[in-house]
């Protein structure tokens, strides 16, 4: 029988989900931040997609990329998250 191995190794492991979980908690945030500085940026594009204001003015990431000292590979996850639980949000709003 073939086993599994992760080819991360524990810390690695909880460090991803702490950055997931961050990001999650992070979204209603920044849900209501761009509601107030930038309500179009929550719009979806014409093809659906919707964009992630990552810009130095953004209070968000500053905080949280000095709070878990993120390296650029880790913010990218972060931003990844926090777009997948912007989307989860805005459509249950939209209901």
């Amino acid at each position: 029988m073939a086993e599994k191995f992760s080819s991360k190794n524990p810390i690695e492991n909880k460090r991803d989900a702490l950055i997931k979980a961050t990001a999650f908690f992070d979204a209603g945030d920044y849900i209501a931040l761009m509601r107030e500085k930038s309500p179009e940026s929550l719009e979806r594009e014409p093809d659906g997609t919707l964009l992630i204001d990552s810009s130095g003015r953004n209070e968000i990431f500053t905080k949280t990329i000095a709070k878990l000292n993120l390296v650029l590979e880790e913010r990218k996850k972060y931003i990844e998250h926090l777009l997948e639980a912007v989307k989860n949000i805005l459509a249950k709003e939209s209901k």
